[in-house]
């Protein structure tokens, strides 16, 4: 069966993002023993424009990468899975100096007002 989304956003979340929040753990026999939160346990960035969307469509699995990313930090002392990018999807060697420290200093805003860490 063939899902229809809307939009890149809505595709991705679903094959993707959702299922890495509430991934299933299987038996032998593929039934479900568990659900796992993957994103406590790999490196992964989201940009401020995917976080936003899902903060407005999806606010479990929004929740579910902010709580993933505070107990990796408590388990690596201090230092979570989230990490930290520039604002927007811009390349960046293409960029002039100015608009590259932008967009730095806007995504480390980003990130340390969702995560409350550098």
């Amino acid at each position: 069966m063939q899902l229809l989304f809307h939009d890149w956003n809505e595709r991705i979340h679903s094959e993707c993002y959702r299922r890495n929040a509430f991934a299933r753990v299987l038996n032998d026999r593929g039934e479900i023993v568990g659900i796992v939160n993957n994103y406590e346990y790999l490196s992964f960035n989201i940009g401020p424009t995917l976080m936003n969307w899902l903060e407005r469509h999806d606010v479990e699995v929004y929740q579910r990468i902010l709580e993933a990313d505070r107990k990796s930090s408590d388990r690596l002392n201090g230092h979570g899975n989230a990490i930290a990018q520039v604002y927007n999807h811009i390349i960046m060697p293409l960029a002039n100096q100015r608009d590259k420290y932008t967009q730095i200093r806007w995504g480390k805003a980003d990130f340390r007002s969702r995560f409350g860490r550098s």
